[in-house]
């Protein structure tokens, strides 16, 4: 028998005494605080996480894009703005008129500019390809992308998302529910968004033409019949705020230019010097000159009338006197003048 069952008390191995509480440790810890623990003592470092650490302290600060290079946008010279195929004042012709539905009035233009901008996309088809349009731009760096029933974004090349516009527009403005061509029907009330919809695509169409194929719209001569479609575009839209500003203004100084036309150059410097000619030591202006001489004619009117009689008088110089009435041509071995006006008094 073992010596704790013979004292009474009890085994080891069937009861644990409970852990005294050091009171003492308590009260230090109150009054000094209990010590700080270092977050890098004892801290294990994986070898990958090292070989990272070290690739980010050696990578360097980011260096600033570059900037971008000034676009060079052919369409916007003054020799191509000028060239148009009718001088027609278009805000006149997109006025609503008066006894007449404005759905009608949308339908009929909208169906009128997709056939114009679809037929010209058919010009330069054949140079919209995937490998030379590998995406749908246009100008100042602008990117477009589909986007399908579902509402899903796609990053498509150029002929494809044109592709996509002109099926969905054609499969909308041949819908009668939609575009209603018989006696009766109704517009639905959506009519408006959709024929937003369809300016804003075919705006994105007209901005690629403009962007990457007016060379080849250059080459065919086209360009008179593609500015007048756009100006024609931008006048109606302007007048229906059909297609939101921050779409258009990518294009909106070529619409600038071929609603006021090409500023003039002032060229009055130029003029007065082309006016200005210098005889020896001396310079003469000749716009003074031609004034003073048209003075002194007009001072010496009587005195040049009398001479005028005098001469009509003298036998020796009535061919003079004939020819300053305009009676017969003066001819001469070296010229052959039709029959002056006559300046002399009746």
């Amino acid at each position: 028998m073992s010596d704790s069952v013979l004292l009474g008390l009890p085994s080891p191995g069937i009861h644990k005494f409970p852990r005294i509480h050091d009171y003492n440790q308590n009260l230090t810890v109150h009054l000094a605080g209990r010590p700080k623990k270092d977050p890098e003592k004892n801290k294990t470092i994986s070898p990958l996480r090292r070989i990272v650490s070290s690739i980010k302290g050696k990578r360097k600060d980011k260096e600033p894009a570059p900037p971008l290079l000034e676009e060079f946008r052919p369409y916007l010279d003054d020799s191509y703005i000028t060239s148009k195929i009718t001088d027609t004042d278009l805000c006149s012709l997109v006025v609503l008129p008066q006894s007449t539905d404005k759905d009608e009035w949308l339908a009929t233009h909208t169906i009128s500019f997709f056939e114009h901008i679809n037929l010209m996309y058919g010009t330069i088809s054949e140079y919209c390809t995937s490998a030379t349009c590998a995406s749908m731009c246009g100008p100042q760096n602008t990117q477009y992308h589909w986007v399908d029933d579902r509402g899903k974004k796609c990053k498509c090349p150029a002929p494809q998302y044109v592709d996509y516009v002109m099926s969905y527009t054609e499969k909308t403005v041949t819908d009668e529910t939609i575009f209603p061509t018989k006696y009766g029907q109704f517009y639905p009330s959506t009519f408006e968004m959709i024929a937003r919809k369809i300016h804003r695509y075919l705006f994105h169409v007209l901005a690629h033409i403009y962007h990457s194929h007016f060379k080849e719209i250059l080459c065919l001569k086209l360009h008179p019949h593609l500015n007048t479609v756009f100006q024609h575009y931008c006048t109606f839209n302007r007048q229906f705020q059909l297609v939101d500003s921050k779409e258009t203004d990518i294009l909106q100084d070529l619409f600038h230019k071929l609603e006021h036309g090409v500023t003039p150059v002032d060229t009055a410097g130029s003029q007065q010097d082309a006016d200005t000619t210098v005889t020896g030591d001396k310079e003469c202006d000749v716009t003074t000159g031609l004034c003073d001489i048209t003075a002194g004619l007009l001072d010496t009117s009587d005195a040049s009338m009398t001479t005028l009689t005098g001469l009509e008088d003298n036998k020796e110089n009535e061919g003079i006197a004939g020819l300053m009435r305009g009676d017969e041509t003066h001819v001469c071995g070296d010229c052959s003048l039709p029959p002056l006006p006559s300046i002399l008094p009746s």
